[in-house]
């Protein structure tokens, strides 16, 4: 599915098509793309679709181009299974730490 910079689509519909991506494969979305889609006061597009896809936390990964705003989005080769995340709410933030590699990890109690 190509996302045309005219239309407008849900974050539902992103992630829909996000989460068809073969696993080892990518698709990037246009920031103007990203731009029309309505989030949550405090939450980027990219975290409010990665919030539609189940498994999104470790089965996924997403980064934003500092250049063109463009997001990709990872569908990982395999999933994570030892305890890291790809992906946590910016709610959550404050459960976990960031590890030098990029993943969150839970804080310990």
């Amino acid at each position: 599915m190509a996302f045309h910079e005219y239309e407008r689509f849900s974050h539902r519909d992103l992630a829909a098509e996000i989460a068809k991506i073969p696993r080892g494969q990518s698709i990037q979305v246009s920031r103007f793309v990203l731009d029309r889609v309505v989030v949550p006061a405090g939450w980027a597009a990219a975290e409010w679709i990665m919030e539609s896809i189940i498994g999104s936390s470790y089965n996924f990964r997403f980064s934003t181009d500092p250049l063109s705003g463009n997001v990709t989005f990872f569908h990982l080769i395999t999933p994570l299974v030892d305890g890291r995340f790809t992906y946590v709410s910016p709610d959550r933030r404050d459960r976990v730490q960031q590890d030098h590699d990029g993943y969150y990890v839970s804080r310990a109690p």
